[in-house]
């Protein structure tokens, strides 16, 4: 966590270097979303410097609260909105991992194989409309062919990580409500679009159906 949240510059962006105020969640020079606020931050790095020189004593002291621990409880609070179980522990692991590695980047082989059935599943349905759409007009054009699979790999390797910042911003969404309103709102945009995949899937079909006739003509005819 130590790139994503500097403790040589507890007051800047981890990822840019601009000045934050002390409760920014966004910086507001890149706009990348902070995972602490620079309060929770400096508390945090406290415990870690802590438990840390602490360990150096004693190899089996603990004075406070693992690092990974803390991350894991931050991060625990997204799962109402990540549906199955087995979802939960995938997604989770794989949060952390970045969280604590600094970076962005974490493979998805589900994002990789069909981004808009993925982006769709996981109720992304602005991103997975435009992946669909594209990968249809890709059947006409060679070069957008070649940049659609440029952009599997990008959806493969920082699928979960645009993902992790959509859920951040679904919870901040839910604390705000009462719990009433909050259960909807968890029922509404987490989980899994099981009939949205099915829609999907089925209008893929049909498309790619419909075109493939047409898309053979034109580059038999160029």
């Amino acid at each position: 966590m130590e790139n994503l949240q500097s403790t040589e510059k507890k007051d800047a962006c981890p990822f840019c270097g601009a000045k934050l105020p002390p409760s920014a969640r966004f910086c507001g020079v890149c706009g990348k979303k902070l995972l602490l606020t620079q309060t929770e931050a400096k508390i945090l790095f406290a415990e870690k410097t802590t438990y840390a020189k602490a360990l150096q004593n004693d190899p089996y002291a603990n004075p406070s609260p693992d690092p990974n621990v803390v991350y894991e409880q931050e991060l625990r609070e997204l799962e109402p909105y990540l549906g199955k179980k087995e979802t939960r522990y995938y997604y989770i692991k794989r949060f952390l991992d970045m969280i604590m590695e600094g970076g962005t980047a974490s493979w998805n082989w589900a994002a990789f194989l069909s981004p808009p059935l993925w982006f769709v599943y996981r109720r992304m349905y602005l991103y997975g409309l435009l992946f669909g759409a594209a990968s249809l007009v890709a059947m006409f054009f060679p070069l957008l062919t070649v940049l659609m699979l440029a952009a599997r790999v990008c959806v493969g390797v920082w699928g979960n990580y645009l993902y992790m910042n959509r859920l951040f911003d679904l919870c901040d969404t839910g604390k705000a409500m009462p719990n009433t309103m909050r259960h909807e709102h968890i029922k509404k945009y987490g989980g899994e679009a099981e009939t949205g995949i099915i829609l999907m899937l089925g209008a893929m079909i049909l498309l790619y159906g419909a075109l493939f006739v047409p898309a053979l003509a034109f580059w038999q005819s160029h």
